[in-house]
């Protein structure tokens, strides 16, 4: 498996009840009765385990290979690879000629998440049954080779294009009024304070006016690849917002 924790279980017969011995800081040795468990992390950081689940019943093991399949099934669950986006907003990359609506994406855990995807969905029309994808052009920053082996190391963040935000209004703007304005996008369903002020702002008006303001939501999905050879998927909502001011 591709930079996977490994672990080695040996029959190492009359040993001390219990010894635990730091190799390296990559390293944990765990000595216990006629289990000896190496594991080696390559990716260095903690690892969560149970010293009275992963040697449990080793001896009685089928064999070996069998023993250490469930060691790794153990470590993997107890090593989940979790995958966020944690912001979204407008953002102009080098070399393209307008604005990109942007995520960054989080990665919460000790371990990578790789070979990543984002698909960009509309909302379920009537008598659909699942989403459509969202032809959104790709961004010129990133070459498609860069996006084909699209990582987040551990406990580290990294933004990614998903669409022009020309286009972006295009292909959501017939659900909102035809006379309200694209405003901004953000994670909540409730229009953030600093989106609402630049957009006052923009305008110059003073109070009294009137604000009308609609949210049109987009879902994000992201797939991505453990280190285990697991799959996730998970899908987010994202709202963009379009208004209308007006003075009294």
């Amino acid at each position: 498996m591709k930079r996977l924790a490994l672990a080695f279980a040996l029959s190492v017969g009359q040993l001390s009840d219990e010894v635990i011995a730091a190799n390296t800081p990559k390293n944990l040795q765990n000595i216990k009765g006629d289990c000896n468990l190496v594991i080696n992390n390559p990716e260095g950081g903690s690892i969560e385990l149970s010293r009275d689940i992963i040697c449990s019943g080793l001896a009685a093991s089928e064999s070996t290979a069998a023993s250490l399949q469930k060691m790794a099934r153990f470590i993997e669950a107890s090593n989940p690879t979790e995958l966020k986006i944690s912001d979204v907003q407008l953002v102009q990359w080098a070399g393209d000629d307008e604005r990109h609506l942007t995520v960054t994406l989080k990665n919460t855990s000790n371990l990578p998440a790789e070979k990543i995807k984002i698909i960009a969905l509309d909302v379920i029309r009537e008598n659909e049954k699942e989403s459509r994808l969202l032809p959104l052009s790709k961004s010129k920053a990133l070459p498609q080779k860069a996006m084909e082996t699209l990582a987040v190391p551990r406990h580290s963040t990294t933004q990614l294009p998903i669409g022009p935000e020309s286009e972006l209004i295009i292909l959501t703007k017939r659900r909102a009024p035809v006379r309200y304005e694209f405003i901004g996008p953000s994670l909540s369903p409730n229009i953030p304070d600093k989106l609402k002020a630049d957009y006052i702002d923009s305008k110059g008006l003073k109070p009294p006016y009137t604000l009308e303001i609609q949210s049109t939501p987009i879902g994000i999905q992201l797939q991505y690849s453990t280190i285990f050879g697991g799959n996730n998927t998970a899908t987010t909502a994202i709202y963009l917002f379009y208004g209308r001011i007006a003075a009294n």
